[in-house]
């Protein structure tokens, strides 16, 4: 490092580069319709610390990585050439070191600080890299504005030669806060300098810009978790049942290699999951060895607590730190046993399964929904309340909640939100996988649960047919869900792809909707990689177009002239109010066409994934968007990963599916209306991936 850092300084100050300046510049029934404000249980909430831990110390010193990332050289360090990063100015064709000042480094009107690099009219600022080793590399970033009076671009050199500009349709406006993305390839040589230039046009520019240089060459890894390579029997993951503690999500899951062992993902930032050790504890198991872990309620003794079924009722499993699991049911001084329920065998005479346990601060009690059968076919959810404020005991016979007459109500669970309590589950039959898409039910305003009429109350759905057995977790004051996106496009399967993170909001009508929360909605994209204007449409036929927008007054479509595989489409849709109105963003590979579409049917709107089969249509999954009062416009945002497809919808309602779309080939992207729409502010954006997204 010193030796490369002492030619740096012999040789920089004299080094003339050629002129960077001289190129281009789901509401049912009585909840139909628009909704009010969300609820906000906490203004304090910090999304941000949910994905991003604070890092004290400087980053390691860096041999032979994979990736460079420039927060290696500048988090808490300032150092020149500290993991190959330097800090630079160009002034008139020549380079020069910047010197330190304070917490940045400076020359004249240049600052580079952290991510932060500002440019003033005469002085650019320059983020420096020299390669460790020789390599094929992929370089890239996300650019973005911070504060700025001109337009800005950035140059990329590798030594005396320009290997990349900013494209003229890639120009960075002040105050466009998601920038773009730049990747390209080449090849470095060990000990060649890559220098990161911000230009400007007429004026200042502050942006951030957090460069990669990747030498791994690997593919990118998804955002949709599914089990690395190497499990026998054990690719998917089955029913999930997450619990957040101490700043780390549990998320416990039955494995599908048909044992129903419970298992165990950790992650500290909701983003990256790993294998955790979830045992039985060695001298004192669980009555069972299967799924021990289901739900997991932290009880006023500071114990965890499981509750699972059993022959004659539900056991208890209990752990001190939610990795090793022992038998909790024991017998007290009286010999009665101790966290055991026994089923209503007089009214409900072929037991039951699903047991879920949560605490009702209203009553001071421990409880438990679960499942009870009259009959195989004569099913109802029932709640057990425990005898006493430490839930040790259940001897009540169970109260009847609800009767489902088709369909086991399978995974249920029931949460206070506000001051409402909701019941959950996912009835078996309501989705060509099997487990349905997730049902709750609204309980009145300031009642407790044990007081509700849930036999009076209207189902309701939180996403469509392909987020199987979901389950809702409190973080913090905010909740989330996950469930399993199927491993097959279409018919029976169990288990699948986890989803990413899906915020779940309260309205003021008791309504519930799902988002990408406001930090995760940011930085799940890399940034544009284009603007849509006329020059990206081909075959159009019908649309009128202008900058990023669209306008048609009858059917029209259009094909973009670009392909996609892991990007984010975002814009605004007006329907215009026209009875069947559709809009399709259609995906294609060879003779296979995905459609996710947006739909006026004359009273609601709807989200829908299908697939075009011949003159056929097969519907992946489908969902009513909850449309914000006052708001004509249905804001979309599509996150494609191979695969797999996320779509939100006004930030308040979510729809994912797995396709059969290859996860390995590039589509091709066309744009159908039927009876006329407006499509504006049309951007496509690089989605982040598991290496990046915390960048």
């Amino acid at each position: 490092m010193k030796k490369i850092f002492l030619i740096i300084i012999s040789t920089i100050c004299l080094f003339c580069i050629t002129s960077c300046t001289d190129s281009n510049s789901n509401i049912e029934d009585d909840f139909s319709g628009e909704v009010d404000d969300i609820v906000d249980s906490n203004d304090d909430f910090q999304y941000q610390d949910l994905y991003f831990e604070k890092q004290y110390g400087c980053y390691p010193v860096v041999e032979d990585a994979k990736h460079y990332k420039s927060s290696y050289g500048y988090v808490n360090k300032l150092e020149q050439g500290y993991n190959q990063f330097y800090y630079l100015y160009k002034e008139n064709n020549k380079l020069d070191l910047m010197q330190q000042d304070g917490e940045r480094w400076v020359y004249e009107d240049s600052y580079l600080e952290n991510d932060i690099m500002h440019s003033s009219s005469s002085v650019n600022s320059v983020r420096g890299f020299v390669a460790p080793f020789s390599s094929e590399v992929i370089i890239s970033g996300n650019y973005y504005d911070i504060s700025s009076s001109s337009d800005s671009q950035i140059c990329i050199l590798i030594n005396d030669e320009e290997v990349y500009r900013t494209t003229d349709s890639m120009i960075l406006k002040p105050g466009d806060s998601e920038g773009y993305y730049l990747e390209f390839r080449c090849t470095l040589k060990k000990d060649d300098f890559v220098y990161f230039v911000l230009e400007t046009f007429n004026g200042d520019a502050t942006i951030s810009f957090n460069p990669i240089i990747d030498f791994s060459m690997e593919e990118e890894k998804s955002l949709h978790y599914i089990l690395p390579e190497g499990y026998a029997n054990d690719t998917y993951i089955g029913d999930v049942h997450p619990f957040y503690d101490n700043g780390k999500m549990y998320m416990y899951y039955l494995n599908t290699s048909g044992k129903f062992q419970s298992c165990l993902l950790t992650s500290d930032n909701m983003i990256n999951y790993s294998r955790s050790i979830c045992e039985a504890h060695r001298s004192n198991p669980p009555e069972q060895d299967n799924y021990f872990v289901l739900g997991v309620c932290k009880y006023k003794d500071g114990k965890y607590r499981s509750y699972f079924g059993l022959g004659d009722g539900y056991g208890c499993s209990v752990s001190d730190d939610l990795h090793v699991w022992s038998n909790a049911d024991v017998l007290d001084n009286n010999f009665k046993v101790m966290y055991r329920t026994y089923f209503d065998l007089t009214n409900y005479p072929a037991g039951g399964r699903d047991p879920y346990i949560f605490y009702d601060e209203d009553i001071d009690r421990y409880c438990i929904i679960a499942m009870a059968y009259k009959t195989k076919e004569d099913r109802y959810l029932v709640l057990y309340v425990s005898d006493d404020s430490e839930g040790k005991y259940f001897s009540q016979k169970p109260i009847p909640l609800m009767n489902f007459k088709t369909g086991d109500p399978e995974c249920p669970m029931a949460m206070k939100i506000g001051n409402r309590w909701y019941i959950f589950t996912s009835i078996y039959g309501n989705s060509s996988h099997g487990v349905g898409r997730l049902s709750y039910w609204i309980g009145d305003e300031d009642k407790d649960i044990t007081e509700v009429d849930w036999k009076s109350k209207t189902e309701h759905y939180l996403e469509g047919e392909d987020l199987a057995a979901a389950q809702l977790v409190s973080v913090g004051t905010k909740y989330y869900l996950y469930g399993w996106i199927p491993s097959q496009p279409v018919g029976p399967c169990w288990g699948g792809y986890l989803n990413i993170a899906r915020e779940v909001i309260q309205f003021n009508n008791g309504v519930l909707g799902t988002r990408l929360d406001p930090v995760l909605n940011r930085i799940i994209s890399k940034g544009k990689i284009n603007d849509i204007n006329e020059n990206n449409f081909f075959n159009n036929n019908g649309f009128v177009n202008k900058n990023n927008s669209l306008y048609s007054e009858s059917m029209a479509e259009v094909s973009l002239n670009m392909t996609v595989k892991r990007n984010i489409i975002d814009c605004d849709i007006n329907l215009n109010e026209i009875r069947n109105n559709d809009v399709s963003f259609i995906f294609t590979q060879d003779s296979l066409n995905v459609k996710v579409s947006v739909y006026f049917d004359g009273k609601d709107t709807y989200l829908k994934i299908s697939r075009e089969n011949g003159s056929r249509e097969i519907e992946y999954s489908k969902i009513k968007i909850i449309e914000k009062s006052g708001n004509d416009l249905i804001s979309l945002r599509i996150v494609l990963e191979g695969n797999i497809i996320e779509v939100f919808a006004n930030d308040t309602t979510g729809l994912c599916a797995n396709t059969e779309l290859s996860e390995s080939k590039f589509s091709n992207l066309s744009i159908t209306t039927t009876n006329g729409v407006n499509i504006e502010n049309l951007t496509i954006s690089k989605l982040s991936n598991i290496d990046n997204i915390l960048d």
